[in-house]
Order: C-alpha cells, then structure tokens, then sequence
C-alpha cells in the first residue's frame, strides 16, 4: 500500500524552547556512545544531566489522504548492515511526508536520552496511524534517521482499552521515538518528518478500524496535523547541557 497525498512538502522552520522538567530516569546503562562525537559517557541513567525542550511545529494545517493500491504479494528482501545510517532525502521528497525542520545551528546540541512527538491530528477515519521520524541534516544535504516511531489512533490512550475515534475530532498522541544519543553539530540541522503509514517498517493500517491481521478493505483517510497555540504539535528532546 502507498499513500498517494493531496499536499506538497513543506520545510518549516521550528524554533527550540526550554521547559522546565527534568528528565525522569527510564532506563539504566552501562555506557552510552554519542553519534557524531567520537567519544564515550558513562552514565548512571538517562537523568545525567539534561533538560528537555521541545521544537514547536510551525505552519497551516496539512491534509493527507491515503490511498490503498493493491500490488503483487510481498516477498522477503535483504537488508543492509545493522544500524547502518539511512539517508531520508527520498523518502522526504515525496507528496505523503511532511518535513519541519530547524535552520542552521550555530552551535552543537546533544540529545541523549529517550524522544517523543507530541501530535494533535485529526482523521476521518475511525482508526489510523501517525509517524515520526527524528532526522540528522548535514550540510551536504544528507538527512541521517536517529530514531522513530508509530502510533495507531485507537491505541492513543494506553491507560484504556483500544477504543475507535471520531472522525474529524482532533486528538493528542504522544509518539514514542524510543531513545538516541547524538551531536547535532554546528552547521546541521534538527528535522522531524510526519507522515500516516511506514510500511513495511511497521504493519499497514487500512482505517476501517477492523483488526488489520483479518481485514481485507481499504478505505481513504483524510489526515489533519495542527500546529498552533491552541495545539501545540512538537518533539520533545533530551538536550544535555
């Protein structure tokens, strides 16, 4: 399945502010490489020293329509060497992603620790899925994935039940990129891409909200991202200063 969108990319420019939380300890290590930074830190948990700040997401409010398209079945392939970085220009040139990213940095900023995108979208489907990717910009244009994640619209409140959505209603997902540790180095910039399917990193979602694994429909789905003060769409980052 592909997602055929009805909006053309956008870079929009985010700007980065300080919040005051701290970050909680979630995990314990041994040790932690920071990427790009030829280096090693041993911490305790990730509360070493760091604060969180968000980069807010800019702009009008974008739709995106999927489309299923029926093609031959799917076979194994082979992959590349583990962790091996991925460059995402293609993937950001096409109709169905949307890009935000910071300008140039003048200085280096290293995030450690677990990242998140807070997203207020809405859908006229019952069910659907919303991604984000967390993207290294070098100054030759390479744009090098970090981390990920996806979130599936029923499974929005984890404390609750997987329940359907109303179409049309805005929500508020908290998307889960897992963790990284990287120098973003000065002259680079920090980028998000938003899109509603990854496939087949992660299983596809037909928005009929029937369970995938027995479905055998497709249906469009119209998506809407905000980013505004009223819906304050972002991606939270574990700086350390």
């Amino acid at each position: 399945m592909t997602i055929a969108a009805i909006v053309e990319q956008e870079h929009l420019e985010a700007g980065l502010q300080q919040v005051e939380n701290v970050l909680q300890p979630v995990a314990h290590v041994a040790g932690v490489a920071v990427a790009e930074q030829q280096r090693r830190q041993r911490v305790n948990s990730w509360e070493k020293p760091g604060v969180q700040f968000d980069a807010r997401l800019r702009g009008q409010p974008h739709l995106l329509r999927r489309q299923a398209q029926v093609g031959r079945r799917q076979r194994p392939v082979r992959v590349g060497k583990i962790d091996e970085p991925i460059d995402q220009r293609k993937v950001e040139a096409r109709k169905d992603v949307l890009v935000y990213s910071t300008g140039i940095l003048k200085e280096s900023i290293e995030a450690t620790g677990p990242v998140k995108v807070i997203l207020y979208a809405s859908s006229s489907a019952m069910n659907t899925d919303f991604t984000a990717k967390l993207v290294d910009v070098c100054p030759d244009g390479r744009a090098i994935r970090l981390c990920e994640g996806i979130i599936r619209a029923s499974f929005r409140n984890p404390e609750a039940p997987p329940s359907a959505i109303q179409p049309n209603k805005v929500y508020k997902y908290n998307i889960s990129l897992w963790s990284t540790s990287n120098l973003f180095k000065e002259g680079h910039q920090i980028r998000v891409e938003i899109s509603s399917s990854n496939f087949p990193r992660f299983d596809r979602n037909l928005n009929t909200g029937i369970f995938p694994a027995i479905d055998t429909t497709f249906e469009k789905a119209t998506q809407t991202i905000y980013h505004s003060r009223e819906y304050p769409s972002c991606i939270v980052l574990p700086v350390i200063e």
